[in-house]
């Protein structure tokens, strides 16, 4: 049962941290950002911070990793966000 319970942790931590890949990919290629919210993503960002810290507090591997990528490619695109920001 455990298994099934990681899977399903890290099954949706994929979906969650691809799930920017497509916005992240046009900013690069456009940089377009105008109709991007950067308040979103600051947002998100923390909450993705909070998200590792919980899942170092409780000892949850697929919280800790998948967040940890989330947050990254969500980092990413706040770089590009302000990067871009006419």
């Amino acid at each position: 049962m455990e298994n099934a319970i990681n899977i399903i942790g890290f099954t949706a931590g994929v979906l969650t941290s691809i799930s920017i890949f497509p916005q992240l990919m046009k900013t690069w290629k456009t940089k377009a950002v105008n109709d991007v919210s950067l308040g979103m993503f600051v947002v998100y960002d923390i909450g993705l911070f909070l998200w590792i810290a919980y899942g170092y507090l409780i000892g949850s591997f697929p919280v800790l990793i998948m967040n940890s990528v989330a947050f990254m490619t969500s980092i990413a695109m706040t770089y590009l966000i302000i990067r871009y920001r006419k």
